[in-house]
This record gives C-alpha cells, structure tokens and sequence, in this order.
C-alpha cells in the first residue's frame, strides 16, 4: 500500500477546489448568537477563492512578504471560517512542499493551565506529519479516532485562538428545535453543554460528545481526550502498539508512568512533536498514566507530573504521591467549587518534616458566614478525606486540623484562564 504523501494545506485545498469544487467544506450558522437562523453551506472552490482574495488583499494592505524574516500578523475575530482563510492567506505563496517544509504556518499560544501561556510555532512540516499520520492505517486490533472523524462533520464551539470560554457566553443548546437544526445538518460528533432536554433528542448516530455532566447517562460513543499542543491527543483509555513509538516509563512506585515519545530513526517518519524540537531524541510529555488492572497494553491517564506532591520525613524526600485522588472526591461535595492538596511543611529541632494540608474553594452561591456552616462542612468533607486517606501512604495523609476553608476575601489563587 503506497504511503500517503505530504502536502502544504494550500496545495491540498486548490486540488479540492479544481476536482471537486462543489464538495461541502463546512456548514457555518448565519447568526452569531443563535442556531435558529439556520446555516450556510461552504463548498471548496468558494474557500479557495476566499483564501485566494485574502492572499492578495494582505499583499496590498501590507506589502509582500517575500525576502523579509516570515513577519507575524495576529487575528482575533469571530469563530468562523475567517480563521482559517487569514492563516492559509497569509502564507499562500506558489511553493512546493519542499520549498516550504520547514517555513511557519500559524504560531499559537499554550492555553495557561500550567503557567503563563507561551508561543508555539507550527510549521507547514508539523501539520503536514500530522496529516499523513491521520491516513495511516490503523494498527491490527485497533481503530483511529481520526478516521472516525474523516467523511463527517465535526460541530466546534471554541474559537481556534484556544482562548477559555465561560458558560454564561456560549449558546445553550436546550430547546429541542436548535438541537433539531444542528443534528439535520449530519453532524456525528458534537462538543455541547450538557442539559436534560440535549439528554432526550440525542441519538445514537451521535459519535463522540464532550461536556459538563454525567456523561454516562447519554447514549453516545463517548470520546474523553485529553492532549498538549505538542503532541496533539491521547484517549483517556489507550492501547500501546510498537508502531506509535510510544512507551511508558517508570515514574514513581505508586503505579505511574510517564508517556514519552521515542523518535523514528526514518527521518520520512519522524513524530510531529520533534518538527517543534528536532534536537530531542525522546520527547517527555509529562503526562502520566496507570496500566489497567486486567488488561494488557490498557492505560489510564492519571494527571501531570508537575501535579506530584512530594513527601519529606526527617529532611529526606521519600516519596511522590498523586494529590488528583483526593482532590476528585472532595469535588463531588455540592458545596465545593475546588480545592487543592498541597504540601505543608514544619520545622522541628534539627529536621524538616511535611504534612499534607487541603485548600477548599466553595461555590459563589455558599454563604460559608451562617452561623456552625463551616464546622458543619469540615465535618462532612472529613468523612470524605478520612475514607480516601486510605489509599495513600500514612506520610501522605490529610488530618482534619489541616482542611482549611477559605473566604470570598481570600479565595485560591488562579490564571488567567481559571485554573488554580
């Protein structure tokens, strides 16, 4: 079977346009604040044109970009096909893939989680790896999630700039005619906020839908994924195969491994993550997973290794341990809208010794000053920690002195994008 070729998204566009030009390319809503108005339909040769119209209005708003250091434009605008039109626009310029491999296509940020957001930069090389490896076949005994995704439509809610978006600004989709006007439009794969009414008219040709919610109540195929800019996806259940250059290595005692990706001696095949660090022979994701009890080559995701808390007794670290398992049990507390599990440290004559102590956030809603309220509420979340300090080491367990509740005045710190 002969291997996919690479191709500048440009190239591969201009082909969909000059062989199929009336092929459906996407399906936008004619409102920007509801579904109710109906959508319209974009086929290929209207998007190349456009990106053909936005290739030449750049030129004359800024001048070529030929002969000068690749000069950056930054867009912000509406979520809608403009994204996609400015970036291929503004690198439209009649080179082969060759010629343009190793030149930027878009510079994104990372989303913050972990810190301040920094830059990423693809290349037409990275996108294009990526592509290729999207029409591989699959290993024997598995099935591509990204195949699932090619031949049918993919409803995206998040604007491509991977900027947060709270609730209260995005479109519910609850009534049972706006459900009705985005299922007729042959989308298999949904990314909603969760309501009841969204639970009665989905069906099951509903392929992959990630929300808010129980999860298990809706008849989908549900698809939980999780990922870095770098390197694109993991499933949060995932089957290793020796062909993905995947491996897991020991992080800690308690179980944890970290996903590294080893990289394709065949310089034809290497990984896209090292299109981004071509001096790396083994890139670390940082992300760490469990294997599955019963089941061979099965992992779990279990959370960062930047979320390990270190436990120190008598000035020697001992061990890391995995904060993630408290702080999930805590959560489904109806009162608690975060909290934290962090290291508490205390000197004693002549050693260091760390305790661990929980930080709860409450809901906005909560008026923790009624009167016994946040007795009361240590006592129920020390049912909680008492039950979960089990499956940590003793060194490792939360006392009920160190549940801390804090106030609206003082509440845990967060970035930019919200997380703690």
């Amino acid at each position: 079977m002969a291997q996919p070729k690479k191709q500048l998204l440009n190239n591969i566009i201009g082909g969909m346009a000059r062989t199929r030009p009336n092929a459906l390319c996407a399906v936008v809503p004619l409102s920007s604040t509801s579904y109710s108005e109906g959508f319209r339909k974009v086929i290929y040769s209207a998007l190349a044109n456009t990106v053909n119209g936005i290739a030449w209005w750049l030129t004359e708003q800024l001048g070529s970009g030929f002969g000068k250091d690749f000069p950056t434009i930054c867009f912000m605008g509406w979520n809608d096909l403009r994204y996609v039109t400015m970036v291929l626009g503004a690198v439209k310029a009649g080179k082969t893939f060759k010629e343009a491999e190793n030149e930027p296509l878009v510079c994104l940020h990372t989303s913050g989680t972990t810190g301040l957001p920094k830059p990423v930069i693809y290349s037409q090389d990275f996108v294009a790896t990526y592509m290729r490896m999207a029409q591989l076949a699959s290993p024997e005994g598995s099935e591509s999630r990204e195949k699932e995704y090619q031949g049918t439509r993919v409803f995206m809610n998040l604007p491509p700039f991977h900027a947060r978006i709270k609730r209260k600004r995005t479109i519910r989709i609850t009534s049972q005619s706006e459900h009705r006007r985005i299922s007729s439009t042959h989308g298999t794969s949904y990314r909603l906020i969760a309501s009841r009414d969204y639970e009665t008219h989905t069906s099951r040709r509903t392929m992959c839908t990630s929300m808010d919610g129980a999860r298990d109540r809706y008849q989908s195929r549900n698809l939980r994924r999780i990922g870095s800019p770098e390197t694109r996806r993991y499933m949060i259940w995932r089957r290793r195969f020796a062909t993905t250059s995947l491996e897991y290595r020991i992080f800690s005692d308690d179980q944890l491994y970290e996903a590294v990706i080893v990289r394709n001696s065949d310089t034809e095949f290497e990984q896209q993550v090292f299109k981004l660090y071509p001096a790396l022979k083994v890139y670390s994701t940082k992300d760490l997973f469990s294997p599955h009890p019963t089941k061979k080559d099965l992992w779990t995701y279990r959370g960062r290794t930047g979320d390990m808390v270190l436990v120190v007794v008598d000035n020697v670290a001992t061990r890391l341990f995995n904060p993630q398992i408290m702080e999930h049990a805590v959560t489904d507390h109806p009162d608690v809208k975060d909290e934290v599990m962090v290291p508490a440290g205390k000197f004693f004559v002549e050693k260091f010794v760390t305790e661990t102590a929980l930080l709860v956030d409450l809901k906005d809603s909560i008026d923790a000053t009624a009167l016994g309220y946040k007795e009361r509420l240590t006592e129920e979340i020390w049912f909680i920690v008492d039950g979960i300090n089990e499956k940590y080491r003793e060194e490792a367990w939360v006392r009920k002195e160190c549940i801390i509740i804090t106030t609206p005045q003082k509440p845990l710190p967060r970035n930019p994008k919200g997380s703690i």
